[in-house]
């Protein structure tokens, strides 16, 4: 159930687009230079705060399985790209290891760090949802009535 969620698509989409517009300008891009930081480098930091962002449930497991998409993703990236791997100076194996060891553990801590804080977040705020469906089945109540209620309540 977790691999066809939002959560798991939209990051791992990210991931393979970015890798893909990497490749293809051969890194000769800004923009591409500056995202390949943040979601292709290990640990990616992006795709798994997504990730934990939308997931509903196992947001630890999704940000392990995104480690692991980003690691295939360098993977390809070190053997496509020619300067990328010369830049590097290690083998492709190396580098698919210590991203798949870094990716994966880092990525679960982080993607269950973001599904935590959006838990404290909606927590912090827990009459966000009640204005809304209140504030039509209530009329606007004046000064008198909330002396009124007060009175009521004790």
């Amino acid at each position: 159930m977790l691999l066809i969620d939002k959560a798991f698509w939209i990051p791992a989409g990210a991931i393979v687009v970015l890798a893909i517009v990497y490749t293809v300008t051969q890194g000769r891009e800004l923009v591409s230079q500056l995202l390949v930081l943040y979601f292709l480098y290990p640990p990616p930091i992006a795709p798994v705060f997504l990730a934990g962002f939308l997931a509903k449930r196992g947001s630890w497991l999704i940000g392990g399985i995104i480690g692991v998409v980003q690691s295939i993703a360098t993977l390809i990236l070190v053997t496509m790209s020619p300067a990328l791997n010369a830049a590097t100076g290690a083998a492709d194996t190396s580098v698919f290891l210590y991203s798949l060891f870094v990716s994966v553990g880092f990525g679960a801590f982080y993607a269950a760090a973001a599904a935590w804080y959006k838990r404290f977040l909606n927590l912090a705020n827990p009459n966000r949802n009640q204005r809304r469906g209140q504030s039509a089945a209530r009329p606007a109540a004046g000064r008198g009535d909330i002396k009124r209620d007060r009175l009521s309540r004790s």
